[in-house]
């Protein structure tokens, strides 16, 4: 198992399979998003900000790429944290009004605004 982080503060790339002491990966078939819940030990500089990208491959097999939307600190220096793919940001409900729009432009200026 591997787990990386890149924080969202300071662009720094954490490993932090050998302090993981649980994964959750949950997968929904029907277009939703994916979500990965894990708790590890902190260390010194190891607590990580809402937006940090998570990395999760299992036998070398890449599982999930997303991004941190909330962590809790438990009892003692356990942290638990829940993290989602990219398909979260496309349940967004927002309204835009444009017109005279190609697809490809429509689909470049929503993507842009959600930053996928």
């Amino acid at each position: 198992m591997e787990l990386i982080i890149q924080n969202s503060e300071d662009n720094k790339i954490y490993d932090i399979s050998e302090v993981v002491k649980g994964v959750t990966y949950t997968s929904n078939i029907r277009g939703g998003a994916s979500k990965l819940s894990f708790s590890y030990i902190k260390g010194e500089g190891t607590e990580f900000s809402n937006g940090s990208v998570v990395r999760f491959k299992y036998n070398g097999n890449p599982i999930f790429f997303g991004y941190i939307f909330s962590s809790e600190r438990n009892e003692g220096d356990m942290i638990s944290v829940v993290s989602y793919d990219q398909m979260r940001y496309l349940k967004g409900k927002d309204t835009m009004i444009l017109k005279e729009e190609t697809l490809s432009t429509l689909t470049k200026k929503i993507c842009d605004k959600f930053m996928l």
